[in-house]
């Protein structure tokens, strides 16, 4: 054959015409070859196609590629589960590897580990992740916020990590007020405490929002003249003793003035609330009840006391009471009384003030 001056067109189209050859360098005629473009560079060309002698660059030398946009789809490739035709034969999905769904009971978007299906189609309400630690609440799941709620809101195995605690006061005294300088921080309330910090005694159930004293003792108050008298105690601390045989009504107001170190009995038949306040420069380093029925105290957390009656421990400082000196009838033996405290305490007792009726006591 003639070499040609003049350029031979040849034209191929996606069904098979001839596209457009240049031969105009060539030195020699040869057998030209059609060629199909692999535009995804899988190897495997799809249906535009030219003439040339020696396949031209990104060309190769078959046709067999459904989706030459797509490198990933070609006559070789694995049949996925993926509603696509991955390997060219035609056919979707046939032989693929289904996948794991897992059941999404709450709608938010996590599966269930411990509930699971496989299928090529997505099942109604499962999804592919199994990452919901709680399919039964749709605010719990690794995107969610973690709350102060004891709840592992997000997933990740820790309960109220990053929350603002909320801080709680101790009611030692089972008031009801909590004590502002004893706290705890936590999203429960823990037992024993409260969420406010209004006690100004939390060593005093008596004492709650409010440590003004109700009654400003200013004498000793009783039915009839009070009896007092002096003891022989005359060293550190004195030993002062407060004794009724009832109430006025159900309480017994006791002020303290006296500038010393002292312990102070106070002592009724009858059950009694003693209310005791110090003047300061006064130092109570005890308090003593004593009685023959239920005694109970009021006074600052600071001072500790010790309880003696028949009702609560059968038993007491030596005798019921005494309301006077010297006396002895009743259980009120005043004698006895004294030497039950003296022996208790190691003391002379330093003063005696004594009722049958009091609403008040003073020591000035």
């Amino acid at each position: 054959m003639v070499r040609s001056l003049f350029t031979t067109l040849l034209l191929i189209s996606c069904a098979g015409d001839i596209s457009v050859i240049d031969k105009s360098n060539s030195t020699e005629d040869c057998e030209s070859s059609v060629w199909y473009l692999d535009f995804d560079g899988d190897g495997f060309g799809g249906q535009d196609a030219i003439a040339a002698c020696d396949a031209p660059e990104g060309y190769v030398d078959n046709n067999q590629d459904c989706s030459d946009d797509n490198a990933q789809i070609h006559p070789q490739a694995v049949e996925l589960c993926n509603n696509l035709d991955d390997d060219c034969d035609e056919q979707i999905d046939e032989d693929a590897e289904s996948l794991t769904w897992y059941l999404d009971a709450d709608g938010d978007g996590f599966g269930d580990p411990n509930q699971a299906i496989q299928s090529c189609d997505t099942p109604e309400s499962f999804v592919l992740n199994s990452e919901d630690c709680n399919d039964t609440d749709g605010l719990i799941n690794p995107q969610a916020v973690e709350l102060c709620n004891s709840l592992d809101d997000d997933c990740d195995n820790e309960i109220d990590e990053g929350t603002d605690l909320l801080t709680w006061y101790e009611d030692s005294d089972g008031d009801l007020y909590g004590n502002p300088d004893s706290t705890m921080d936590s999203c429960d309330q823990p037992s024993g405490y409260v969420e406010n910090f209004d006690d100004c005694d939390d060593g005093n159930a008596s004492f709650t929002d409010n440590c003004t004293p109700a009654v400003i003792v200013t004498e000793t108050t009783c039915s009839s003249s009070p009896y007092t008298a002096t003891g022989p105690g005359t060293t550190q601390p004195e030993l002062h003793l407060f004794s009724a045989y009832e109430p006025a009504n159900s309480t017994i107001n006791v002020h303290i003035e006296r500038n010393t170190q002292m312990v102070v009995v106070l002592s009724s038949y009858e059950p009694v609330h003693w209310v005791v306040t110090v003047d300061p420069g006064a130092t109570v380093n005890e308090i003593l009840l004593n009685g023959y029925h239920s005694q109970t105290l009021s006074a600052p957390s600071s001072i500790p006391y010790q309880i003696r009656s028949y009702d609560q421990t059968s038993t007491n400082f030596g005798a019921s009471c005494g309301y006077s000196l010297p006396y002895n009838g009743g259980g009120c033996d005043t004698n006895q009384l004294l030497a039950g405290i003296g022996f208790h305490t190691g003391l002379d007792w330093t003063s005696f003030t004594g009722c049958y009726t009091a609403s008040e006591f003073l020591l000035p």
